[in-house]
């Protein structure tokens, strides 16, 4: 039976909506029915204690599936450029955790360049938090955004940018990656 509205709008203690829960959790089709809800829209741009929202919870945990239903959603693509506390967006979530697949699909949206210069509290962006855990595939897809000589120019809170850190950490083909980009 279809939830009513008090039901589908009730937060938990940790201040997580239904929505989010079923995101967390993986649960597709609940998502699916929630969007569908008269107060998809109030659910889809809700954020819990954190300031996560469930476009944010998708992307960590790598739901693909939810992030597709989530970005289909009218009121979710808008989502994609929102913030927690810590001042990380969806884009990070993912490119930190190797989701390429789920940056592939926030990168498609008319915010991608917005998503991929925002820096968090830790002064880093997407393309950091890539390099950082070496996910190649990650970096070519933020390299060939407008942004990317942007992305390239900011340093983290210690002192490194994307290709300092690239060489860093000897990820030699994300290293040509970046070195690529700059000098063009």
């Amino acid at each position: 039976h279809e939830p009513t509205k008090t039901q589908a709008t009730t937060v938990n203690t940790h201040h997580c909506n239904a929505l989010m829960i079923a995101t967390e959790n993986g649960y597709a089709e609940i998502v699916e029915l929630l969007l569908a809800h008269e107060s998809a829209e109030a659910q889809a741009t809700a954020v819990n204690k954190d300031q996560w929202n469930a476009l944010m919870f998708a992307a960590d945990n790598g739901r693909a599936d939810i992030v597709k239903l989530l970005l289909a959603h009218a009121s979710t693509e808008a989502q994609a450029t929102a913030v927690n506390k810590d001042k990380k967006n969806a884009l990070m979530f993912a490119a930190g955790k190797g989701h390429t697949d789920i940056a592939r699909m926030l990168l498609a949206t008319e915010s991608a360049d917005a998503q991929a210069t925002m820096v968090s509290q830790y002064q880093s962006n997407a393309l950091i938090y890539a390099v950082r855990n070496g996910h190649t595939d990650i970096v070519e897809l933020l390299l060939q955004l407008k942004s990317a000589s942007l992305q390239l120019k900011v340093v983290n809170a210690k002192g490194m940018n994307a290709l300092e850190i690239a060489k860093s950490e000897q990820f030699d083909a994300i290293v040509v990656l970046l070195e690529k980009c700059v000098s063009s």
